[in-house]
């Protein structure tokens, strides 16, 4: 498409965008629904799935907090069990390691596990309190958080541990994560802050501006910052690495968000535990919800894979969920939204055509499009859902 062709097409989805929400439509919108949404269930009663992470196989694999398992799921749902030798173990984090296998954090139990992709597992510890969750860290050693000993754990892949001390007494660390910068960040729950430890061990703290907000995850985005979940301020936080903090409020009240990844889209996904949703948040901060899964379900840790999709837990309903990432709007089913599509959508929400004309377009299922559903169907026109360069 020419610059000229793709100016004009983006003045004519703008001037729509006024057009409508000027008063043309007037439904009130709920969720947004991905209709790429699978829902696989866990073969043990009452695992409590945790943490889940890509592994160097090309499945998923996750852990089973009330079964002390690790468990790997292949791209089409076929799910595999492997127990740990110590139980209860209570295992919770999960990340793939440098040396191709994989690597858990057991609570309960205290102690790293690491797991080969064949299910063989060796266990090393004790750590000095309770690992939660785990990341690789860029140097190539293992970074956890130690929750009941209020210290940081770097466990290098032949088992050697050492554990720094957080400044803050009881700060709580939970979530962690590989930053942009080489370091390692942790949010820290109890003390509202968030958490940078670099290679050696040096730790510096941020505190984050909504008081007893509850961080709970942090991950890097495709623009280089950090972002976190607040799991009572109900917000999604961004905090440059130099530690300057945005918060966007999550739509829905009390939603409690958990756990963050960035998306194959360049987005940010994240789980609603109460609200049993999924959201995606834009590098902006424009926040939108995804329903559809089983109720009450409790999602709780979210990752994205070589697959194009986003995988999560399910605590309480005992399923792994894996969600496909749409455009709202794509009626034709090409990853584009046109501005003849956003057409449709308009038609339809008049009562001049019929849902089937653009079932992409009804986003949460109920047979009408309304308002929000069309404007966030022009936030994908204008972004990630436009023509491909050089169409």
């Amino acid at each position: 498409m020419s610059n000229f062709g793709e100016s004009l097409r983006r003045v004519r989805i703008a001037n729509l965008a006024a057009w409508i929400a000027g008063g043309v439509c007037c439904a009130i919108a709920a969720q947004a629904q991905p209709v790429a949404l699978t829902e696989f269930l866990v073969p043990s009663p009452g695992s409590a799935p945790r943490g889940i992470a890509a592994g160097p196989d090309g499945n998923f694999w996750f852990t089973e907090l009330s079964t002390s398992r690790v468990a790997s799921i292949t791209p089409a749902g076929a799910i595999t069990e492997f127990p740990l030798h110590t139980a209860p173990s209570g295992p919770i984090g999960i990340t793939t390691g440098p040396d191709g296998n994989l690597w858990c954090a057991a609570f309960n139990a205290q102690y790293i596990g690491r797991v080969t992709p064949a299910g063989e597992v060796t266990e090393f510890g004790p750590t000095h309190g309770s690992p939660f969750f785990i990341t690789l860290g860029a140097d190539g050693n293992l970074w956890f958080t130690d929750n009941g000993a209020n210290q940081i754990g770097r466990m290098t892949p032949s088992g050697s541990l050492t554990e720094f001390a957080i400044p803050t007494a009881d700060s709580g660390p939970i979530g962690i994560s590989r930053g942009p910068d080489g370091n390692v960040w942790f949010v820290e729950f109890a003390s509202n802050q968030i958490g940078r430890v670099t290679p050696s061990g040096v730790i510096t703290e941020f505190l984050i501006p909504t008081p007893e907000s509850g961080p709970r995850a942090i991950t890097t985005g495709a623009d280089g910052n950090l972002w976190f979940t607040e799991e009572f301020g109900n917000q999604v936080g961004r905090m440059t690495p130099d530690g300057a903090i945005s918060e966007f409020p999550v739509p829905t009240d009390e939603s409690h968000p958990r756990s963050i990844a960035s998306g194959p889209d360049g987005n940010l996904w994240f789980t609603e535990f109460v609200g049993n949703q999924i959201g995606r948040i834009t590098l902006d901060g424009s926040v939108r919800e995804y329903g559809g899964l089983t109720d009450a379900s409790r999602p709780i840790d979210i990752a994205a894979g070589p697959d194009s999709a986003l995988w999560f837990t399910e605590g309480v309903g005992n399923r792994i969920g894996r969600l496909i990432p749409t455009c709202l709007g794509d009626c034709g089913g090409d990853h584009e939204v046109t501005v003849d599509e956003l057409l449709t959508m308009v038609s339809i929400a008049l009562g001049n055509a019929p849902v089937a004309a653009c079932t992409a377009g009804d986003a949460d299922g109920d047979a009408t499009v309304t308002i929000n559903e069309i404007l966030g169907a022009v936030t994908d026109a204008l972004g990630t859902c436009g023509p491909a360069a050089g169409g």
